[in-house]
């Protein structure tokens, strides 16, 4: 079934790992992680609001500038940092389950669901406050941390 993608509005995405395995396995990982999707977004015109990376799998708030924005943004990030953990890890095989989950948010639920992302960390027991989570958006949005 096609994604339904509506362009100028926010969505939630989130993709985890193959069988619910870890995708992170270093802090570099992260790093080049969030390197290759802040490059596709940049490629492809979406803006990416909020995130969280979680030992098995990440969320997004990202708004798309047409229709088929957030599909090339995720599946090229995704792809090429598929090839970096397999290379890594000397194996080869799916990585992720299936693919990204997406769904749009009017603005009453953007809020909610920036709050969800930025909260997994304190929720899954990782963190104490979401801005000490230093892999997600939160210090940003609370004026800790400058923006990557």
């Amino acid at each position: 079934m096609p994604r339904a993608v509506f362009p100028g509005v926010a969505h939630h995405l989130t993709q985890r790992g193959v069988d619910r395995q870890a995708v992170f396995f270093a802090d570099r990982d992260r790093q080049v992680y969030l390197q290759l999707v802040q490059r596709a977004a940049t490629q492809f015109g979406v803006s990416l609001v909020g995130y969280c990376l979680m030992p098995n799998h990440v969320h997004w708030i990202a708004v798309p500038e047409s229709p088929v924005s957030l599909t090339k943004t995720f599946a090229r990030a995704h792809g090429r940092y598929a090839q970096y953990c397999n290379s890594l890890l000397q194996r080869s095989g799916h990585f992720w389950q299936n693919r990204f989950y997406s769904c749009a948010l009017d603005d009453a639920h953007l809020w909610a669901a920036l709050r969800y992302v930025e909260l997994n960390p304190v929720r899954s027991g990782l963190r104490a406050t979401a801005e000490d989570w230093t892999w997600s958006s939160a210090a940003v949005h609370v004026g800790r941390q400058a923006a990557p």
